[in-house]
């Protein structure tokens, strides 16, 4: 594979940040775009891409805001394939409407139509979740897949998730219509994980294995009874990582649709830990929690059989995450 210049957003955020690692590792260039200079070199001092930074692998370019016009206009300079990973996340605090899905669509929207005025680009790889085949709860337990198709949600959003979900939808609907209306040089590839786990590679601390969404496997671990459902569909990191770097390969069809997700209950969780990790328990780092599971079907199977993979169980998410957190706990 020649190599490639990325640009690639949301690498501060958990699956950007391993995105960035496999893209650098698979040898090709990158341009992390970013929103403050503080980020930045955070990024630049990091202990996973110092060397990097310092072979000049990867540069980075300041976008304060996604929505403002022509904020794209220079970082996308030169720049042969965009891997667009930012999301606003549903946190409870924020608010649905203004924090979570206006930020979403308008940034998404103005990346999309910058995106025309290129002339390099071969390709958009887009970071969309498995929720964007999916109607707002509550919905039916499926069949879902990648070829699924939804309308846009009326707003305005009671809730961040809903809000979270609505983007998510308008965002492949969008990507769609710009190859339909404008047939540009570039194709678009979108990419729909289930919810992710995995190791944390931005992690230095068992603290930070709670800014991610490894967070709900531990807190689960850690006693918590959730009180809403989650969906069942769910993800290793490897994985998600994985389909993006293999996105950059003008062989894989563009235009296309690569779902990742495999089944889980999540309160299995408690099980796995218990088998492979039972000291844990007996020490009182852990203690049995509750998060109900809203069941759906997902099939992500075609990603599998056309990418040559076969996607990582729920057993080895849990795994590869308890085991990380622990030897942080042990080192502090």
């Amino acid at each position: 594979m020649a190599a490639k210049l990325v640009l690639i957003t949301g690498a501060t955020g958990f699956i950007g940040f391993r995105i960035l690692l496999d893209v650098l590792k698979a040898g090709h260039r990158v341009r992390v775009v970013v929103r403050s200079r503080e980020k930045a070199d955070s990024l630049s001092h990091h202990p996973k891409l110092k060397d990097h930074y310092e072979r000049a692998r990867f540069d980075f370019s300041l976008v304060q805001d996604f929505a403002e016009l022509g904020a794209w206009d220079e970082a996308l300079r030169d720049v042969t394939h965009i891997m667009h990973v930012a999301s606003p996340l549903p946190l409870p605090f924020l608010n649905p409407q203004k924090d979570i899905y206006e930020p979403s669509t308008q940034g998404n929207d103005n990346l999309l139509l910058a995106a025309l005025r290129t002339t390099n680009l071969e390709r958009i790889i887009l970071t969309s979740s498995i929720v964007a085949t999916m109607p707002l709860a509550p919905r039916s337990q499926g069949p879902y897949n990648a070829t699924t198709v939804v309308d846009d949600p009326a707003g305005p959003f009671e809730n961040v998730y809903d809000a979270y979900q609505a983007a998510k939808i308008h965002l492949l609907r969008a990507s769609r219509e710009i190859v339909e209306r404008h047939a540009p040089r570039f194709d678009v590839i979108s990419i729909l994980p289930g919810y992710t786990f995995g190791r944390n590679e931005m992690a230095q601390s068992a603290t930070q294995m709670f800014t991610s969404s490894n967070a709900v496997l531990l807190m689960l671990l850690q006693g918590k009874k959730f009180p809403v459902d989650r969906i069942t569909g769910v993800a290793h990191l490897d994985d998600v990582a994985a389909v993006h770097v293999c996105a950059l390969d003008q062989s894989i069809k563009g235009n296309s649709i690569y779902g990742v997700s495999v089944s889980a209950e999540y309160n299995k969780a408690i099980a796995i830990t218990r088998n492979h990790f039972p000291d844990a328990f007996e020490k009182g780092i852990f203690a049995d929690g509750d998060q109900p599971s809203e069941i759906i079907e997902w099939n992500a199977t075609d990603t599998e059989t056309k990418l040559g993979m076969k996607f990582k169980r729920f057993e080895e998410m849990v795994v590869d995450v308890v085991a990380q957190y622990l030897n942080l706990m042990k080192d502090e």
